[in-house]
């Protein structure tokens, strides 16, 4: 069986989880585990050296258990939601001392928000790519619940003018 022949660490990450649903936790686990590898590289097959990107896909019929997921993400990012919650009251709080059309300070340079949300804008998106690149070439981590954030991505519709 597969979970004997995991490591430790997805072992315990898939602990919980009923047997046939292990193996889905553990796999979709990795991108989430993927956003702590800040600085971490190998080498590509072409000679490259490259940092881990990841992404990973579940899909299957609607009430087959693809939540699962969703609270073994939740404990590995927590540490960076923690950080995020900070970094975003501080943003709020930049936001709030400096109203659009007054002369602003300037924006903190060492802000950054790793966990994104599906639903932000493209320049929403493109700020916080920026930041975490800005602070040291941070990954970012976006969790989309249901496949239509996915095939929203590569439509042109009015509808979708705001996903990422």
């Amino acid at each position: 069986m597969l979970t004997t022949r995991m490591p430790e660490s997805l072992r315990k990450i898939a602990a919980l989880a009923p047997d046939f649903l292990k193996t889905t936790v553990s796999e979709g686990s990795f991108a989430a585990l993927a956003t702590h590898l800040h600085g971490v590289t190998f080498n590509n097959i072409d000679g490259k050296v490259c940092e881990p990107a990841l992404m990973q896909v579940i899909i299957n019929r609607q009430s087959s258990g693809k939540g699962c997921v969703d609270t073994p993400i939740e404990c590995i990012n927590e540490d960076l939601m923690k950080h995020d919650d900070a970094d975003r009251l501080r943003e709020d709080e930049w936001k709030r001392n400096n109203p659009s059309g007054s002369k602003k300070k300037a924006f903190p340079t060492d802000i950054y928000v790793q966990i994104c949300q599906s639903d932000m804008t493209h320049a929403g998106f493109v700020n916080r790519l920026m930041q975490c690149h800005r602070n040291g070439e941070r990954p970012v981590f976006v969790h989309m619940v249901e496949l239509d954030e996915i095939t929203a991505l590569s439509t042109n519709g009015k509808n979708e003018v705001t996903r990422i």
